[in-house]
């Protein structure tokens, strides 16, 4: 009964540990019995469709030679059915010349003989619609005979599309993009370290830089340029005011002065310069001639020369006799003290340079702060490109398919160190395992019973 016992004895399983960088050489030599059938399988279907070919080409000669069952038809109608028919075969025939069913199954010019058929197929269908449907009122026949072959061309062309095929070259690219992950990660780890330290430098550097700045503003210099620049706000306050005295003054005369400057012989353009700035006017009047103009305006106004309401005639009188040179000589001397409080204001604060040395931080703080924001959003890139557990999904999915089209059990050995991770090994462990010493480890085969 020994034979028995092996009959149903469980065969022994090969299961292979292969690694990445070995794993494509290994894939396409134990794939090729798989593709050496999927060639037999092509190569019979290409015989088929060859006679198939061959079958439309001479239901074409039938066609053009046969003869009408009805001979009796109008010379139109029979001048309509040849130039139909004429068209129609000559389509068909084109078509079958340019099909070039490949003589080898080449899986490649398969790909691209089926691509083009399905395109050659529709031209054929749309330029021989009319035809094909003029001529079935005369040969019916024989274009179902045609159109027969024709479909079971069709036909046979879809079935040369290949699922297996289609797995083979998927799992050759997953195999190509599971080594370029795994090179990708490997080298991601190094850009991410170095992105991460990159950002952890520059953190220090504006904490530094903030801190540097922080103990400027608290420093004594810093007080001292503060107590500056309030003297120096007091100051342009009172520079302010000084002008504003001069500006109220003259705001009384203006309309009379506008007017007085129509009728007036000369200083046209001295009261123009007052009424749009008076105290710019002012420092430029050196020898104050402004003072003659309002005389001579006072005098137009009583003599009624110049026209203005009574209230406002009495307002430009009285506003003209409070300014006098003494006045006016007064407001120039406040305004000359004052700027030249504020030019030794400026160069006590341009000697003290901690507001310079503050400008400065400040601008490198902003630097290192636009920095590190684009170190951030580049680490945040980098960490959401491929990681660890795409290479090992991609892995499982890829021992799946290779299992399921060659039917040889296989574990795909990652270098865990590439990763940067530690994986739990022993979830990938199986016990009693008994490896070949005369297979390389590259290439272990272990036994399963």
């Amino acid at each position: 009964m020994k034979w028995l016992k092996d009959l149903f004895k469980k065969a022994d399983i090969q299961e292979y540990n292969i690694r990445v960088d070995q794993l494509f050489d290994w894939f396409i030599t134990k794939s090729e019995p798989t593709v050496e059938e999927i060639k037999q399988e092509t190569r019979k279907k290409l015989l088929k469709i060859q006679t198939e070919t061959e079958m439309v080409q001479e239901k074409i000669v039938s066609l053009n030679a046969a003869a009408l069952q009805n001979p009796q038809i109008p010379e139109k109608a029979r001048q309509i059915m040849q130039s139909n028919r004429e068209n129609y075969v000559r389509y068909v025939q084109t078509f079958l010349v340019e099909l070039e069913v490949p003589k080898h199954p080449n899986m490649d010019e398969v790909q691209v003989f089926i691509s083009r058929f399905e395109e050659q197929l529709a031209n054929l269908k749309k330029f021989t619609a009319k035809s094909y449907y003029v001529l079935k009122e005369f040969f019916a026949h024989e274009l179902t005979e045609i159109a027969k072959h024709i479909n079971a061309l069709d036909v046979l062309v879809r079935e040369l599309h290949s699922p297996s095929y289609r797995q083979l070259v998927d799992i050759k690219k997953q195999i190509i993009q599971l080594e370029n992950s795994l090179k990708s990660t490997h080298t991601l780890s190094s850009v991410v370290a170095q992105e991460k330290q990159s950002s952890n430098t520059l953190s220090g550097l504006i904490q530094a830089t903030q801190e540097h700045i922080d103990d400027l503003k608290s420093s004594k210099a810093y007080k001292s340029l503060e107590d500056l620049q309030q003297q120096k706000q007091k100051l342009l306050m009172k520079v302010k005011h000084n002008e504003t005295v001069l500006l109220g003054e003259f705001s009384v005369l203006v309309r009379p002065l506008k007017k007085y400057s129509h009728i007036c012989l000369d200083g046209k353009e001295l009261i123009d310069a007052y009424t749009e700035n008076p105290f710019k006017a002012l420092n430029e009047d050196v020898r104050f001639h402004i003072l003659q103009i309002l005389q001579d305006l006072k005098q137009h106004l009583q003599q009624g020369a110049v026209p203005l309401k009574d209230r406002e005639l009495e307002r430009a009188i009285e506003k003209i006799n409070t300014i006098s040179k003494t006045h006016l000589e007064n407001l120039l001397a406040i305004h000359a003290s004052l700027k030249e409080q504020l030019s030794g204001l400026d160069k006590r604060m341009l000697l003290n340079n901690v507001l310079r040395e503050i400008e400065e931080q400040e601008y490198k703080l902003k630097h290192l702060q636009d920095k590190h924001e684009r170190a951030q959003k580049n680490l945040t890139k980098l960490e959401q490109n491929t990681t660890r557990e795409d290479v090992l999904h991609l892995r499982s999915v890829l021992e799946d398919k290779i299992n399921e089209l060659i039917d040889l059990p296989i574990n795909i050995i990652i270098d865990e160190q590439e990763l940067k991770e530690e994986e739990a090994l022993e979830s990938r462990e199986i016990e009693d395992e008994e490896f070949d010493e005369d297979i390389p480890k590259e290439v272990q085969v272990r036994t399963v019973r």
